[in-house]
């Protein structure tokens, strides 16, 4: 029997696109390894070696990049056929909205790459969440690093569907007495140590070195002290 080359040429064109690689789940992609898993948010830490690349993988969900150092990457999208590697260069503490996405990246440096990738699992209920959903929710949405690194400071804003705020106390200073009403994702952008003083309990001593994460459960006020000897900067990430 014979067969025209037109359906011939398509038969092959769909072997070669099933038999490329399939893209993997997250927690399949050896250089993520998982921090911190809720109802909330899936929290994850990339880590590559120089010149090394991830496997093509799964974002299945909106997600945030939070980036511990300075670092040029090049990212190869999930596309038929694929896409062009995307260069791309970022600074320490800057931090990207994501809308759901495959792809590889590849580590572009002599240094290990090691950022907070945050999957956000809840849509926020407030009001810049709709306002951002009108524009392009489908577009990355740039968080720039403090335009002051060298004293106290604490810069917040939307980034659709959550609230960041980035917070920064020298040694020895203290934070105003603040509530937090829902609980929040705490990302340590460097090592610390601080004193919470909670209202109506006993102060606590909270440590994290650069990179860890914790989940703070919300209904309190309290006051931060930075009690190391370096400067204590955090990432909050909160629903409201």
């Amino acid at each position: 029997m014979r067969i025209r080359l037109p359906i011939m040429a398509f038969f092959l064109v769909a072997v070669a696109f099933a038999q490329r690689t399939q893209p993997v789940e997250l927690a399949q992609e050896p250089h993520y390894k998982e921090l911190l898993k809720n109802s909330s948010v899936h929290v994850w830490l990339l880590e590559l070696g120089p010149r090394d690349a991830s496997q093509m993988h799964r974002h299945r969900s909106e997600h945030l990049l939070i980036q511990l150092q300075d670092t040029e990457t090049a990212t190869t999208r999930w596309t038929d056929p694929p896409s062009a590697p995307f260069p791309k260069q970022f600074s320490e503490g800057e931090m990207w909205y994501l809308p759901p996405v495959t792809h590889a990246v590849k580590n572009e440096t002599p240094l290990t790459l090691r950022q907070i990738e945050v999957e956000l699992l809840q849509r926020g209920p407030s009001r810049d969440y709709s306002r951002d959903l009108i524009s392009d929710a489908s577009q990355p949405k740039l968080f720039a690093p403090p335009v002051n690194p060298y004293g106290n400071y604490k810069d917040s804003g939307s980034m659709y569907n959550v609230y960041l705020t980035r917070s920064q106390l020298l040694p020895g200073a203290s934070s105003q007495s603040h509530e937090h009403k829902a609980p929040h994702l705490v990302v340590a952008m460097f090592d610390l140590e601080l004193k919470d003083e909670r209202e109506g309990k006993t102060a606590i001593s909270v440590k994290l070195n650069k990179g860890e994460v914790a989940w703070v459960e919300g209904g309190f006020k309290h006051k931060l002290t930075n009690v190391g000897s370096r400067p204590a900067q955090v990432v909050t990430v909160e629903y409201r």
